[in-house]
């Protein structure tokens, strides 16, 4: 090989690097939306439920103006009602044959008896009542074409708000499996058919329904979860006042990602740069938490809604996000180069371990804990003579907020400690088991 070959392949290879630079730093850039704009107006009614068709087909729920359809991603809108009994659509699932199911229910909260599941055959055209009476918790299909629907209502005899989580296995012709029997208020379906749903906790799935696991989270009256979401690497996410949590080993343990958000988060989505969308009803805006870290949009411009409350997403077979109003607008996303700043908040500055909840406490107690950069935390519980008796996390941890939950089921009443090493921090905190 000449000299003259060898520089030219050297030349050559250069711009290859280069130019792979270049093109992620350009993707860097325009990896986020930082301009929102209006479709077409169609509702002064809130938008509470928007999905896309595979044909590209844009629907959107109302409360009390039924279901819109675009066939143009929302420059002109048809309503459609024929069939539908209860003009509040709270949900909408789409089929593998393009079937289109939604949840309604025009009543409030559990004293709710109107509502339930309709069908369309003919893209929202005509739809038929197939049955889940009750204001609609949630509809959603699985990869086997499955249809799970949720529903809330009040039960006159026993004067207590009820639910059930039911499953049909031919478009909604019959209903045979009741899987959950209690007060239910979401359910959604990763791509691996696990069932997630939202009671006054978090219930797994993980048999297609035959049996539920409790997912302990951080929860209360005051702050209930509001939502559950996958993205595309299967990761769980759950939204309630303030905050976003995030799973990375299927609701095992949880991180969050934001917290003190402003606003009721009610809706997250994830585009296809790996950013995650949060918005929140009465909020300040869209959040980006970008790459799932701490890096929040800053220009909401294009949003009109003064108080930017925003109840859903749907992303388009082009990975373009739509998001709809309690004012009746829909806005998408264009995607732009954009300034961020990091929120340092997001993150917790410091090392902590906090004091068990509730304690004393039978059987179970959460536990939780900061830590400020990624490394290895080790989190065990030891008896009173300082013999380890369970170890509760074991495993290399991103910088985050978590929350783990020790049972003590098993063990004897008397008084244990709870011992983390993350680093050079290491603390100890007492915590009491009474039965």
């Amino acid at each position: 090989m000449t000299f003259m070959e060898i520089c030219m392949k050297i030349a050559v290879r250069l711009i290859l690097i280069f130019t792979t630079i270049l093109y992620f730093n350009f993707s860097i850039v325009q990896a986020q939306i930082n301009f929102w704009q209006q479709t077409t107006d169609f509702t002064n009614k809130p938008i509470l439920s928007l999905a896309f068709d595979k044909k590209g087909n844009l629907y959107a729920g109302t409360e009390g103006d039924g279901i819109y359809h675009s066939t143009d991603k929302g420059k002109t809108w048809i309503r459609f009602s024929s069939g539908l009994n209860d003009l509040t659509v709270r949900h909408i699932a789409i089929n593998l044959k393009d079937y289109i199911y939604v949840g309604t229910g025009s009543g409030g909260g559990i004293f709710a008896s109107s509502g339930g599941v309709f069908r369309s055959t003919n893209e929202g055209i005509d739809w038929k009542y197939v049955g889940v009476s009750g204001t609609s918790s949630g509809v959603v299909v699985n990869s086997k074409d499955q249809l799970f629907a949720a529903s809330s209502r009040y039960d006159p005899y026993s004067s207590i708000g009820g639910g059930l989580l039911l499953r049909s296995n031919d478009d909604g012709i019959s209903w045979p499996d009741t899987l959950l029997n209690t007060f239910i208020t979401g359910v959604n379906i990763d791509s691996a058919d696990n069932i997630f749903t939202i009671t006054n906790n978090i219930l797994r799935s993980i048999d297609n329904g035959i049996t539920f696991e409790k997912l302990y989270v951080q929860t209360n009256y005051y702050s209930p979860i509001n939502s559950i979401f996958f993205d595309e690497a299967n990761e769980v996410f759950y939204t309630q006042d303030g905050r976003v949590s995030r799973s990375t080993d299927n609701g095992k343990s949880w991180a969050t990602l934001g917290n003190g958000l402003n606003g009721n988060i009610y809706a997250i989505i994830a585009d296809n740069n790996h950013n995650i969308y949060a918005a929140a009803y009465y909020g300040n805006g869209i959040y980006c938490l970008k790459n799932n870290s701490n890096v929040r949009i800053t220009d909401n411009t294009g949003l009109t809604d003064t108080n930017f409350s925003i109840y859903n997403w749907a992303k388009d077979t082009n990975g373009n996000l739509y998001c709809g109003t309690i004012t009746g607008k829909v806005f998408y996303g264009i995607y732009s180069p954009s300034n961020v700043e990091e929120s340092n908040n997001l993150f917790p500055l410091k090392f902590n371990l906090e004091q068990n909840y509730p304690n004393p406490f039978n059987p179970t107690t959460i536990i939780n804990y900061q830590i400020p950069k990624r490394g290895l935390v080790v989190l065990k519980v030891y008896d009173i003579l300082g013999r380890e008796v369970t170890t509760l996390v074991n495993e290399e941890k991103q910088a985050g907020s978590y929350e783990v939950e020790f049972n003590g089921s098993s063990f004897s009443s008397g008084v244990y400690f709870y011992r983390i090493e993350a680093g050079s921090f290491s603390d100890t905190k007492k915590l009491l088991l009474l039965k």
